[in-house]
């Protein structure tokens, strides 16, 4: 328990700290006005040509602005494991600018979820804070009651059978989802394992179209 506290103490005390100071830009600190990155970064990222894929059932869609290479997958690990918060602002406003493009119609945004013991020890979930300004932005509802109900091992350094396994029926809808056309929003995508069983599990629950984005997608 201690630890839990120490980490949602870090948590809070570093998103604070980077609140009161002056906007710089996450990647290479230049100093910037109105984004979260500066324009010679944002250029240097490595932009998918095709952001949207089809996906196959369970899920229609699948969005990936960015590919997940260098600097970004170094970002992503930092946000992820490190609590490096500041660079979530571009995580989310990318996410935004990509679902305007693609006019993509969703009625409810469904962040992965963390399995309970997870989430205490590490203090929050890298997929809701990249989601809830996306859900705000589009004044869409979170589904809070999508349950990872597995303790599921790191997907990281598994094989593509291995992957599939480790979350087959990792995911459990406890009530009614609030809409009919949920949105999937993760960090990462790989093989693509994790966000085809939530799909599956999201259709059980009612769900009519599933789309997923996340903000890179790995090469298999």
């Amino acid at each position: 328990m201690a630890m839990t506290m120490y980490a949602v103490l870090k948590r809070y005390s570093e998103r604070l700290i980077d609140s009161l100071l002056p906007p710089f830009c996450a990647f290479c600190d230049s100093e910037i006005c109105d984004a979260p990155i500066c324009q010679h970064c944002e250029k240097a990222m490595p932009h998918n040509q095709s952001v949207k894929s089809p996906g196959q059932y369970p899920v229609d869609i699948v969005l990936a602005p960015l590919r997940y290479e260098f600097p970004v997958d170094a970002a992503l690990k930092a946000f992820k494991y490190r609590h490096r918060f500041y660079y979530q602002p571009y995580f989310s406003a990318l996410l935004i600018d990509t679902l305007l493009a693609e006019r993509v119609e969703v009625d409810c945004v469904v962040p992965v979820p963390l399995h309970r013991w997870r989430f205490l020890r590490r203090g929050y979930n890298q997929a809701l804070e990249i989601a809830k300004p996306v859900a705000k932005h589009f004044e869409l509802p979170i589904a809070k009651d999508v349950r990872r109900t597995r303790a599921t091992k790191t997907q990281s350094g598994l094989s593509a059978d291995k992957r599939r396994k480790n979350v087959a029926g990792a995911f459990h809808v406890k009530r009614t989802l609030p809409g009919r056309h949920p949105l999937i929003v993760d960090d990462i995508m790989t093989t693509g394992h994790t966000v085809m069983s939530l799909g599956a599990t999201l259709r059980r629950a009612g769900a009519e179209s599933v789309s997923a984005i996340v903000v890179a997608r790995a090469s298999q």
